[in-house]
């Protein structure tokens, strides 16, 4: 009688084994996944840094030219130039003097080229905005400025346009692909 409990005792112990052995392998396909979704998961939360701080320098970018955009727009738009004699023409040689002091600071080698000033507005906007404002008296005194401004030196454009922001978007866009 002790033999065949003997032989039971083999096939238990052979069938704990070989569950064991199921479950060992299954754990190792299990660390093997979670080993690769953890390098996965690495990889892409450094993709995500990188995403981050690209976007974080590119806005500061963004934000740096908005406010040389603005800065220079203050320049050109200041009522002292509207409401001068030859305001038009002293705006375009100080856009013009700003730019090549920029220049020299910024990139000493780009100061020797030549500046091309190019401004583009929308007379049906701008001319009452500037006698609502009491910045200049008529709307023909656009036309003055804008023509001295174009006449202040050799570089120097400013184009009004008609109404519709499209329009000038047209004007600006085909300077920069012609």
């Amino acid at each position: 009688m002790a033999a065949p409990f003997a032989g039971d005792f083999a096939a238990h112990v052979a069938k704990f084994q070989a569950a064991d052995e199921k479950r060992i392998k299954w754990m190792q396909s299990v660390a093997v996944q979670l080993s690769a979704r953890e390098e996965n998961y690495q990889n892409t939360s450094r993709d995500l840094d990188i995403e981050r701080d690209a976007r974080r320098l590119k806005q500061q970018e963004a934000d740096d030219w908005k406010v040389k955009f603005l800065e220079l727009q203050q320049l050109i738009f200041k009522d002292e130039y509207y409401q001068a004699a030859d305001g038009g023409q002293k705006a375009a040689l100080d856009i013009r003097s700003q730019v090549k002091e920029h220049l020299n600071q910024e990139n000493p080698e780009l100061a020797c080229l030549p500046i091309l000033i190019k401004a583009f507005a929308n007379e049906d906007g701008l001319s009452p905005l500037l006698v609502n404002g009491g910045i200049i008296r008529a709307p023909q005194s656009l036309l003055t400025f804008t023509k001295d401004f174009s006449q202040g030196c050799e570089s120097a454009d400013f184009v009004l346009v008609g109404s519709g922001k499209d329009r000038a978007d047209k004007k600006i866009n085909s300077e920069f692909h012609s």
